[in-house]
């Protein structure tokens, strides 16, 4: 039966995987319009971030990876209960390494760390209480993968730790780093998922571009050679959000399509096709109106009109529709039964995310991953359980800027206005404006008209050519890396000489 996890969550698009007979890992993503996913897992431990913003882990604790400064396993969801100075934005598992996005933008690893993957500048072989990774501030997203951690910080940068192993990258060192190093090349990053030995980033305009292995054309570029730079994926132009798998690639587009590129073992890509691979990007067959999409190494699901759907390998219940068959193209999750606004999945199993914050989960239970205290198997979705809690709005990861101050001004010249204003508030890490656009409106119309005016920082500008003797009201809007910011209060009406 499909078991309930009695936590309440934040609301959010979840993304994570692991792959079949192999170490325990998983992908996360920084998901569309900047939320993080709220729930995470690897082989045998899950966390989750609660609408009180604290993490919950569950499961299996052999690296200390529950935060509980012991490495005692675990049945019962409980909180990481090891001092945190702030509480939680997201929640990424995945290796038994641990982090977490806190809501002052820096970020805690806790967990496994023999490879560096907690940040600390050390390869301890445990960490059982949360660290922050020092130097790093102003996040906007993190991911844990197999034997590294990125995060993307608000400048529209990418930054990694740990040990990768991309081959033949020059954009970051193949040597391990056991503290943050810039990823070359990458200035308008919105979110980065890490896959077996490749990584793909979504940029600020919504194209993807990936790096790393590309022998089952993960990549994207319509080849399987091997690429030492970064590649745009061929076709992509409106990306609202991007998950790796082990050697696969997803993106959940307009419309709430999904297109995937890279290996198709157990049908992968969702494609409905026998072939073994694609190197540009498939449709997922049956596919639109996704809200959100999860990536497992071999398969995927999504929720569409809280549905949830499913595609791949299913030997332990991931696809949760009891049948343990591979299946090429989406089937519905029968054991889903509640109205899901979100899902993530893995290897072993899938939980959603349902309307009042409640988290369902189906497939193997094995070390108490599933949540419900017991390590039981939930294949057949004959629950469900009982409701609790009900979950607040989600946290988002704002990116774009606040309104700048009203802007005031007066006309010192025939047919111009000079207006100022002040910079908006750049508090908790948000990125300062590339520029402004300014808008300006004639008295007795309804139309707002934008000043062509060069790009800069200034808060200052004089708009010309307008008509003398008519009044004129004026707004401004921020321009940060992340798109447009919220408007400014209008203006009084100012006349033009």
């Amino acid at each position: 039966m499909k078991r309930l996890v009695s936590i309440g969550v934040m609301t959010a698009f979840a993304i994570a995987a692991l792959v079949p007979a192999a170490p325990a890992w998983a992908w996360d993503s920084g998901i569309a319009d900047g939320s993080q996913p709220v729930i995470s897992g690897d082989n045998f431990t899950m966390c989750a971030v609660r609408e009180s913003a604290m993490i919950y882990c569950w499961g299996a604790n052999a690296s200390g990876q529950l935060g509980r400064g012991d490495v005692n396993p675990s049945l019962a969801v409980a909180p990481v209960t090891s001092p945190l100075t702030s509480l939680a934005r997201s929640v990424s598992v995945n290796n038994a390494t641990v982090c977490a996005l806190m809501l002052n933008r820096t970020v805690k690893c806790w967990g496994a760390n023999n490879q560096g993957m907690v940040g600390n500048g050390t390869t301890s072989a445990a960490v059982s209480t949360p660290t922050t990774v020092p130097g790093l501030t102003n996040v906007a997203a993190v991911t844990v993968g197999l034997n590294a951690t990125c995060a993307v910080r608000q400048d529209g940068t990418v930054w990694c730790w740990g040990n990768p192993q991309w081959p033949g990258f020059t954009g970051f060192p193949s040597t391990q780093q056991d503290s943050p190093v810039k990823v070359a090349g990458i200035t308008t990053a919105t979110d980065v998922s890490l896959g077996g030995l490749h990584a793909c980033v979504r940029r600020v305009d919504k194209r993807v571009v990936c790096w790393g292995a590309n022998d089952s054309g993960q990549l994207g570029d319509g080849t399987t050679s091997p690429r030492t730079g970064l590649v745009t994926v061929a076709g992509i132009s409106d990306a609202s959000a991007v998950v790796v798998g082990y050697n696969d690639s997803c993106a959940l587009r307009a419309g709430g399509t999904v297109s995937c590129w890279g290996d198709n073992s157990y049908g992968a890509l969702g494609a409905a096709t026998s072939a073994t691979h694609s190197a540009t990007p498939v449709p997922v067959f049956g596919v639109a109106g996704a809200t959100s999409l999860a990536m497992s190494p071999y398969g995927g699901c999504v929720t569409i009109a809280g549905l949830v759907k499913c595609w791949g390998t299913d030997d332990l219940g991931r696809l949760g529709d009891g049948q343990y068959v591979t299946q090429a193209a989406p089937v519905r999750a029968t054991a889903s039964l509640a109205k899901a606004t979100s899902v993530w999945s893995s290897y072993w199993g899938s939980c959603e995310i349902a309307d009042g914050g409640r988290v369902w989960c189906w497939g193997n239970g094995s070390g108490g991953r599933l949540g419900d205290g017991t390590s039981n198997n939930a294949p057949d979705g004959t629950g469900p359980g009982n409701a609790f809690g009900i979950a607040a709005n989600p946290y988002r990861v704002v990116l774009v800027n606040s309104a700048p101050g009203r802007p005031t001004g007066s006309s010192t010249a025939a047919r111009r206005i000079t207006i100022s204003w002040t910079a908006p508030s750049t508090a908790g890490g948000i990125s300062a404006p590339r520029d402004y656009a300014i808008y300006y409106q004639v008295k007795g119309s309804t139309v707002w008209r934008r000043f062509a005016d060069p790009v800069t920082t200034s808060r200052r500008a004089t708009v010309t050519p307008l008509t003398s003797g008519k009044y004129y009201r004026f707004k401004v809007v921020p321009l940060n890396w992340a798109g447009a910011g919220t408007a400014s209060a209008i203006s009084g009406y100012i006349k033009s000489r």
